[in-house]
């Protein structure tokens, strides 16, 4: 463990350590840390650091580490005992401590409550008076998170604690986003993706549109202070990106940054904005080789291209693409040019479902991993796009009626 003294005064922590090693300040930032500054003790073991807002704060040494809160309002030591724990002498971290203990003891509290309900369920007078307990206790509980609030209004533990503790205790989810305050200062601490991450588990619906619902809440309440929504819509990118569902990633693209809504470039590259945009109803997607030609090649070549992606495994899929081939088959007075792509991994099971499919047919066998659908952004089957012989997305709608009132009526 880390062996020696801490002390910080006027935005500066300084200590003296027993190692040689160097010494690492990372900065809480919402669910990651961020590496602040490096340190290497002189000869005497000193060294300092020199943070600049308040939040939450780790120093590293030979893979060891103190969390703590910083403020630079105020100075504080830490001391490292001999068994390798440490005592943080802070006005900050001690009120962290006491609004923590207070919840553990409201907690246990309720949980024993509601314990002795469910071992005599049938007495329904025992059960009452039961819950009448727990609501005196869900009172004495939130006058005390009141209280502290009142009488510590600028300290970051306390006022961080109570609104995840409110928010995520005591809201139906209608109320939920009128419980936080959206500022800046608090995003050097893990708030706001706790709150984002309970409201997604348990107020939303688990589909589509349920998390279109709540990203866009989410977004709307933040927008009032523009770093929080700044990080507010990168944590949600990151999210679906790496957990999904990826609809979800393309939807936050498509509809907060391929206009201009961020210019954090941190978020997504440029070149991979500029082909979400391509992909809008209008434009010109960029260009690939499918099959023996690229795809601007084919739509030259005919009155309208079609790239459809399904895969066998898709139930839908097995009712629209026979409705797909069927309108197609009806046109005759134009050139119609169809690319079916596969997201199938099984050779057999595509082939037998392109039976009697006289469409130019391509499955490279990588499912979603497919360049494909990487490069078209798919992230469900079936899915279409629709171009003209100027390569234009004319539609993506999988409407057979919509399909075939654009192409009769589109000259």
């Amino acid at each position: 463990m880390m062996s020696g003294t801490f002390v910080w005064s006027q935005n500066v922590i300084s200590g003296k350590t027993q190692s040689q090693s160097k010494l690492i300040l990372l900065s809480f930032y919402g669910t990651r840390k961020d590496t602040l500054e490096f340190a290497t003790p002189d000869k005497t073991g000193k060294f300092s650091f020199s943070p600049s807002e308040t939040g939450y704060y780790s120093i590293v040494q030979d893979s060891n580490h103190i969390d703590f809160i910083f403020s630079e309002k105020e100075s504080c030591d830490i001391e490292i005992v001999s068994s390798g724990d440490f005592i943080i002498n802070s006005r900050e971290n001690e009120l962290l401590d006491t609004i923590k203990l207070t919840y553990l003891s409201y907690s246990d509290k309720r949980k024993n409550l509601q314990k002795l309900g469910s071992l005599n369920p049938k007495d329904s007078g025992y059960v009452k008076s039961l819950q009448t307990k727990i609501e005196e206790l869900d009172i004495f509980f939130l006058s005390e998170l009141n209280r502290l609030q009142k009488e510590h209004p600028h300290s970051f533990a306390i006022q961080s604690s109570s609104m995840y503790i409110k928010a995520s205790v005591f809201s139906n989810g209608e109320d939920f986003f009128n419980l936080i305050e959206y500022d800046k200062n608090l995003l050097n601490s893990t708030l706001y993706p706790n709150l984002f991450m309970f409201y997604l588990k348990n107020f939303t619906q688990y589909d589509e549109q349920g998390f279109i619902e709540s990203v866009d809440l989410i977004l709307s309440k933040t927008e009032r202070n523009e770093a929080v929504y700044n990080y507010s819509l990168e944590f949600l990118l990151n999210l679906f990106d790496r957990v999904g569902p990826k609809m979800i990633y393309d939807y936050l693209i498509e509809n907060y940054l391929v206009d201009g809504g961020c210019d954090n470039q941190n978020l997504i590259t440029s070149e991979s904005l500029k082909s979400y945009r391509n992909l809008r109803i209008g434009n010109i997607p960029d260009d690939i080789e499918l099959a023996d030609k690229n795809l601007h090649e084919w739509c030259g070549d005919h009155d309208y291209t079609i790239v459809v992606f399904w895969a066998s495994f898709c139930a839908h899929c097995q009712e629209k693409i026979p409705e797909l081939k069927k309108l197609i088959d009806q046109i005759t007075n134009k050139s119609i040019k169809v690319i079916s792509i596969s997201l199938d991994t099984d050779q057999s099971q595509y082939q037998a479902f392109i039976d009697g499919y006289n469409w130019t047919n391509i499955c490279d066998l990588k499912s979603w991993k497919s360049k494909y659908a990487t490069h078209f952004k798919i992230n469900k089957t079936p899915s279409l796009f629709l171009m003209n012989k100027d390569s234009e997305i004319m539609s993506k709608s999988f409407d057979v009626e919509q399909l075939k009132e654009i192409i009769l009526l589109e000259d």
